[in-house]
């Protein structure tokens, strides 16, 4: 993604990280054949880009790129990929972004990348995801709360899927899961 400003300097990772100025970035070079980008980087203004707005006008000004789609999960406001111009939302993820004027026009008709920048898109799979366990777990909520869990495992009144999840009972560990003591 980046090079050392002196000509055949080594990349040095640590080096880098302390001084980004002594740094260029070459992410540009692999734009041509990229269709699609999904950029998820740390980034601050230390850095280089890794997509400026003059790397996108020279790639559109050479007819039609391959790069159709650029998805910055960062969604850091002209960070690291310098057409994210703005935040989209859920109901509205994506926009055009004309590389000649700047402008951007919301959907995915246009001249230029599509951007989905959602900035909330890293708590929207935890989010879906605790949704549908929550909605598969509650029916099972009255026979959790009502079971006797200071019986022994095997009188444990509980229904078999819940039953078979569970991997410790009052400290040792269950039957289907005593193949884990080997690793203990």
């Amino acid at each position: 993604m980046v090079e050392p400003l002196s000509p055949g300097g080594p990349f040095d990772c640590q080096r880098y990280y302390d001084h980004p100025e002594k740094y260029r970035g070459i992410f540009e070079r692999y734009l041509p054949y990229l269709s699609v980008l999904v950029n998820g980087i740390y980034w601050d203004a230390r850095y280089p880009r890794l997509v400026t707005r003059e790397s996108l006008r020279a790639l559109y000004g050479q007819g039609t790129p391959r790069l159709k789609v650029i998805g910055d999960i960062s969604c850091d406001i002209e960070g690291s990929i310098e057409c994210t111009v703005r935040a989209t939302e859920e109901d509205a993820p994506v926009y055009v972004y004309d590389p000649f004027t700047g402008q951007t026009t919301d959907g995915y008709a246009g001249a230029g990348p599509v951007v989905m920048a959602v900035d909330i898109l890293p708590a929207e799979l935890p989010r879906d995801a605790s949704a549908e366990f929550s909605a598969v777990l509650a029916p099972f909520i009255p026979a959790i709360a009502h079971a006797d869990f200071g019986a022994p495992f095997e009188q444990l009144a509980l229904p078999p899927a819940i039953k078979r999840a569970v991997i410790v009972h009052r400290g040792t560990l269950t039957p289907d899961f005593r193949y884990i003591e080997q690793y203990l």
